[in-house]
């Protein structure tokens, strides 16, 4: 959908409505609604509305070209901004990188619209390699040519746009610091920290910072996780987010067994309703219950494969938090 702000940037975003509760999602700097894939369908799975726009510079929305325009407080009012069109009063958000500082800001403007937090690696200082980006273009063009999975993330910094969002973070960031602590100062609802045990983005004495200053909210790690975490260890990402949801009584565990008796029983029906393609899968020693595997067997097609993969994904994610369900409830039956 696409919806004109404040200032007249027009805004591209996703929203899908469920019974429960919204969860807004807020990508980094270079990315958009894509990088919610995985955990965005978890969340629907398990009955939630979600709402996934693109942040201003970035995918669908539209590109300003003035340095003013890119200020951390415009990408707040751009939010508030989708949520009132959509007619949505209170909502959980979660924030990677660039997008937690406004999830943060967010709940600074506008308290009694947020339900809980949750802060994916955020930056707290802008990290100096990625404030020389701007100034290494050359560089980054010759890296382009090499790291074929990040060619789109390269093409973002290395327009103007990507400077002017960095130099504006850089601002907020550094020019005052009072400021800058007081968005994690006395934040009353229910937060979760999630950080990587393996970021080359975000020094971990700003990790260590950051986290001190949000007191009073839960913190997983997650050991061997880079920065774009959402991307290459999703599964351990949703279940932290779950659990936190469980935890703090923000989801019922009815709701998630549900949601894992959806996925399998679709996944069932997936398989027994295509020919041959659950003996291909009972053969996966053969290469692996992989897409790729599946797609290389009797002609199978590319779509195909890709569905059964993620149905596989979906299935082993919402197994794995069945299992704390089961545990949250042992628990609450013996106490």
């Amino acid at each position: 959908m696409m919806l004109n702000s404040f200032d007249g940037t027009p805004l591209y975003y996703e929203v899908k409505r469920n019974p429960s509760a919204f969860i807004v999602f807020l990508h980094g700097l270079g990315r958009d609604t894509r990088f919610w894939h995985h955990e965005s369908q978890l969340f629907q799975n398990l009955g939630f509305s979600t709402l996934i726009p693109d942040l201003r510079g970035h995918g669908h929305s539209g590109k300003p070209t003035k340095l003013d325009a890119y200020k951390m407080k415009n990408f707040v009012l751009d939010i508030d901004r989708i949520l009132r069109k959509e007619g949505v009063r209170k909502a959980h958000f979660i924030g990677h990188s660039m997008g937690a500082i406004v999830a943060l800001y967010y709940y600074k403007l506008f308290s009694d619209r947020v339900k809980s937090i949750i802060v994916v690696n955020p930056d707290i200082k802008v990290p100096l390699r990625l404030r020389l980006l701007p100034n290494i273009k050359p560089l980054l063009r010759i890296a382009k040519k090499f790291d074929h999975g990040r060619r789109e993330l390269i093409d973002f910094f290395l327009t103007e746009r990507a400077g002017y969002c960095i130099r504006n973070l850089a601002k907020f960031a550094h020019d005052d610091k009072k400021a800058r602590i007081r968005l994690f100062q006395n934040v009353k609802v229910p937060t979760l920290y999630i950080r990587s045990g393996n970021d080359r983005v975000i020094p971990r004495r700003d990790f260590e910072r950051s986290f001190r200053l949000l007191s009073g909210a839960d913190l997983f790690k997650i050991e061997k996780a880079r920065h774009d975490v959402f991307l290459r260890s999703p599964r351990e990402a949703g279940q932290a987010i779950v659990r936190f949801f469980l935890d703090r009584h923000l989801v019922s565990p009815l709701q998630v067994s549900a949601a894992l008796a959806l996925v399998l029983l679709s996944l069932s029906i997936g398989l027994f309703s295509q020919p041959g393609l659950f003996s291909i899968l009972m053969q996966g020693g053969q290469g692996g219950m992989t897409g790729a595997a599946i797609v290389g067997s009797d002609g199978i097609n590319t779509a195909l494969g890709s569905a059964v993969a993620a149905s596989i994904f979906a299935a082993m994610l919402l197994f794995s938090v069945s299992l704390l369900v089961a545990k949250r409830l042992k628990a609450k039956g013996s106490s």
